[in-house]
């Protein structure tokens, strides 16, 4: 039996001093939350449970970035949302369909390998 997908409705928020706790429905586990940086007062990250944070965010960019997060791992858990076969990138272009960062390590490698010749 599927559920459906999973809306920002089904989302709330639970303050404890100065964290921020998204939880879904009923359930008692913490999706995610939003923690104060250290170091700079107003400025935020997303805790992720696992011992990762984000990047250092303002709260409503970081409450939008836990919902959608949030909505992302538990559409895709549950079977709703799958990669596209397809996709917008041409796939016979040297380095397509690798991610970012990779693309742009290998630009920067060939870039470096033109000027050595």
């Amino acid at each position: 039996m599927r559920n459906g997908i999973v809306g920002r409705d089904k989302f709330w928020w639970k303050r404890d001093n100065v964290r921020f706790h998204l939880f879904r429905g009923r359930r008692p586990e913490t999706l995610i939350s939003v923690v104060p940086d250290r170091n700079y007062p107003g400025m935020f990250r997303l805790d992720f449970g696992d011992g990762s944070i984000s990047d250092m965010l303002n709260l409503s960019r970081a409450i939008d970035a836990a919902h959608a997060i949030a909505l992302a791992k538990l559409n895709h858990y549950e079977g709703q949302e799958c990669p596209s076969k397809g996709g917008l990138i041409a796939q016979n272009k040297k380095g397509a369909g690798l991610p970012l960062a990779d693309q742009i390590q290998r630009a920067s490698e060939e870039a470096t390998d033109s000027h050595s010749l």
